[in-house]
């Protein structure tokens, strides 16, 4: 029988694990860990030039070169305090208000998907360094089913967006719903 390896230590408490997706053919292949984010693994997607990055570090808080289209969020339904240990929080502290991009949503899938997508950020957004990011996916689940069907939700709700926004090819997920949650 083939030996598991042990697992990596867990990271350090304030780290935070998320996932950067990246698809369609003009998605580059990694060159190596970006500055700010520590890449833990990739896998590539098969069939397609696409990959998954699963990495640590801040989302509000990313270098130029590691920039998203869509940064994913996690919310209860329709609450969006920016509650100081969540990415809701950061964002707040960083000059992106979720409460006020719900209020300008550019897709609302909320009832299909438990998901919205924000308009672009205004360059007053995004004149904070660290955010490196044109929208926000919001994903507010309204009942507590199994997360893995919750979640795929989200899945759901990016591929109906990249088809109205084809421009939309790289997503940073953090691990949603399990937080605050507890989903």
């Amino acid at each position: 029988p083939t030996e598991v390896p042990p697992l990596p230590p867990p990271p350090p408490p304030r780290s935070r694990l998320h996932f950067t997706m990246k698809f369609g053919k003009s998605a580059p292949k990694p060159t190596g860990p970006p500055a700010g984010l520590a890449v833990l693994d990739i896998w590539s997607v098969p069939g397609t030039n696409a990959t998954i990055q699963l990495v640590r570090g801040d989302l509000t808080d990313l270098k130029p070169e590691e920039e998203v289209d869509v940064l994913v969020v996690s919310a209860f339904p329709s609450d969006y305090s920016p509650v100081p240990s969540t990415l809701i929080g950061a964002l707040h502290r960083r000059g992106v208000s979720v409460h006020r991009l719900a209020q300008e949503k550019d897709q609302d899938l909320v009832n299909m998907l438990a998901c919205w997508l924000s308009r672009p950020l205004t360059s007053s957004e995004r004149s904070m360094p660290g955010i490196e990011f044109e929208r926000v996916l919001c994903f507010e689940p309204r009942k507590r089913n199994r997360s893995t069907e919750l979640v795929g939700d989200i899945f759901r709700c990016l591929v109906a967006c990249a088809m109205t926004y084809p421009s939309i090819k790289r997503v940073a997920l953090p691990l949603v719903a399990f937080g605050w949650q507890g989903i």
